[in-house]
This record gives C-alpha cells, structure tokens and sequence, in this order.
C-alpha cells in the first residue's frame, strides 16, 4: 500500500512490474501524481471521502499544504494496512507493506495539529562546511544545481521551515504506525509478527551546504533508520551498532517466514537475516553504497558530465571514491561524526 519505487514513475503508472509479486497491490507515488492511473489506490479512496479535497489536489498539486490528518497520504496507507492484517489468515505467513512518501519534500503537507508533537527549539540548524573547503566535483555540482535548486536560494528561515515539516511529518508517521501496531496486537497477531521500519533515504535538510538527496554519502542521507519488532524474539530497547544494508530485509522477511537458511544463502549471498544481528549478533563487516548518475539537477535531467560515486564503510572510516575524479573524502566516524574533517589527502 502506498509507494513503489522499482522502475520510472511513467511506466509504473500504467502497469505493473512483472515481478513486484504482490498479490494485492494498491499504488501511489505521491498524493498529487498519477491521480488518474488505474493502479491508484489513493486517488479513488480520497475522491469518495472528500471530492473537493480530492479537486483541490488535482488542481494545486504540491501548492496544497497541510493536509488533514483523515485525508494524508500516510493516514490512507495505515488505513489499508490495518484492514489489510484484519483479514490476514491465521494458519501461514502473510506480508504487508505499507510504504509512504512522507517525510519528503516539499516539507509542508503535514497536518498542521502534528506542530503539537514537536518540540522546534530542540531542532538543531544545518551543519556547515568550512568556507573555501575543497570538496569533489560531484558534490559542488549537487551544492550548487540539485534538484531542488541551488544551495544559495535558501536562507535560515527556509532550512528551519523544513526541518520543522520534516519532524512534523514523522510525527503524523509515528501516530500511523501506533495505529497498525494496535491492530495487530487486537488482531491477535503481534506475538508472531515481525515488523520492520526503515526507509530508502534520508534527507540533508541543509547540512554541508546540501539540499535533499544526491551523489553524496554524509550519514544524514545514508545512514537511515531500521527498527525491528517481534515479541520475544527480540529484546525490546536494545540498540546495535552493527551495520546492515537494505538489501538484508529480503533474507529477514524470508528467515522469518520459514525459508530454509541454505536457500536463502543460494539465492542472496550477500544479504544477512538481521534478526540474530538484532538480538546482540554481529552484522556486516562493511556497507557499500553506490551512486551511478541516478539522479536528476535543477534542470529536471540527469547530470553532464555524469556523476558515479561509491562509499566504503567499516565500523570506523567511511571512504567515498568519485569515479573519474582525483579527489574524494575519508572520516574517522568515531572522532568526526558529522564528517567535518575530510583525511583523503
């Protein structure tokens, strides 16, 4: 329920991905795109409820802010999410996917009762870079034509107007997710159900003089968050600083389902069942992500010249290479976490 992201938006607005694999499938990118599509969920469920909303939002597309909490994007996705495990059957394993486009940009479609949760003067300002600081090619390009538009079109005033949607919006996130997490509990499948929060990126808010996501590997973008829950398997509060990949909840939806562990190793040699890792054992010994002109700059179209850019990282140094570049950044994450001092040279 809510967004999928395996292929262009234009072509999975008109049919599906031959290997999605879902049996039920209810899609939407984002509120305001593909309205039309036959695929839709969203659109169709708000058009019932609320016409006008529903006219508005066709008509001002990201113009329209704070939407009410009983028409958001988010809320619909927890709402078929929780009819979804209401009617899972009780004798084998089910999967539901609830996936929503908030907190993204724009920041300030949250509903405007969400400021309630959020404590702004404890929200810090962007970290900033040391004026005249060399950095590589690729990440001048993102500071200074991103998709969003040039570093220096923003002032303070605009950085604390995102940040405080951004919070907004996992506010209104958190609320959802307490609501499934209530439904599976009465449903009566709490005790054996595992339940993963994660997301595909983060979002820079400004920091290093950078705007959203991009070819770049500062651990506001990459290093996101990975909650799991299942009752008495693992520990309740416990933290780790192991470190695992996405690609990881493929073999850990699959080893929670019954999925012998030689299969799993034959077919994804390379993923780790992150339950084990969650309750104190050891994870990866490196993560890698990797950057291949995947994004778009100010002008709506993939960078020229391209960018490709690739991190290393263990439990201690992040290396990130720019591909065709003589220049590229090294942190000690113990003794620099906000990645202010670049050792490369």
């Amino acid at each position: 329920f809510g967004k999928m992201h395996v292929s262009g938006r234009i072509f999975e607005e008109s049919r599906r991905h031959r290997n999605d694999g879902f049996d039920v499938y209810e899609w939407c990118m984002e509120a305001m795109l593909s309205m039309d599509s036959p695929l839709n969920g969203y659109a169709p469920w708000l058009k019932e409820r609320n016409p006008e909303f529903y006219r508005r939002l066709k008509t001002e597309g990201r113009r329209l802010l704070h939407h009410p909490r009983e028409l958001h994007l988010t809320h619909w996705a927890a709402e078929r999410a929780i009819d979804y495990i209401r009617s899972a059957p009780k004798d084998r394993p089910f999967f539901c996917k609830m996936s929503v486009f908030d907190p993204h940009n724009p920041y300030e479609d949250y509903p405007l009762e969400m400021l309630e949760f959020v404590d702004e003067k404890r929200i810090p300002g962007p970290v900033a870079r040391c004026e005249g600081e060399r950095r590589p090619q690729g990440i001048l390009m993102e500071r200074n034509h991103s998709y969003l538009g040039g570093f220096d079109k923003f002032n303070r005033e605009d950085f604390r107007r995102m940040r405080l949607g951004y919070f907004a919006s996992i506010a209104l996130f958190d609320l959802e997710v307490g609501r499934v997490l209530q439904a599976l509990e009465e449903s009566g499948h709490a005790e054996n159900t595992l339940v993963i929060m994660t997301s595909d990126h983060g979002d820079i808010l400004g920091d290093q003089e950078l705007l959203v996501k991009g070819a770049f590997f500062y651990d506001p973008s990459v290093k996101i968050p990975l909650i799991l829950r299942w009752p008495g398997r693992i520990p309740a509060g416990k933290r780790t600083g192991e470190l695992a990949q996405i690609h990881d909840l493929a073999a850990t939806a699959l080893a929670a389902a019954g999925f012998p562990t030689e299969q799993i190793t034959r077919w994804m040699p390379e993923a780790m069942d992150l339950v084990p890792v969650a309750a104190g054992g050891s994870g990866h010994r490196h993560a890698v992500c990797c950057y291949r002109n995947s994004g778009i700059n100010d002008q709506g179209v993939a960078w020229d010249p391209p960018i490709h850019c690739t991190m290393f990282r263990d439990d201690r140094f992040k290396l990130n290479v720019y591909h065709g570049e003589q220049f590229g950044e090294l942190y000690d994450m113990r003794e620099d976490p906000q990645e202010l001092n670049n050792l490369w040279e």
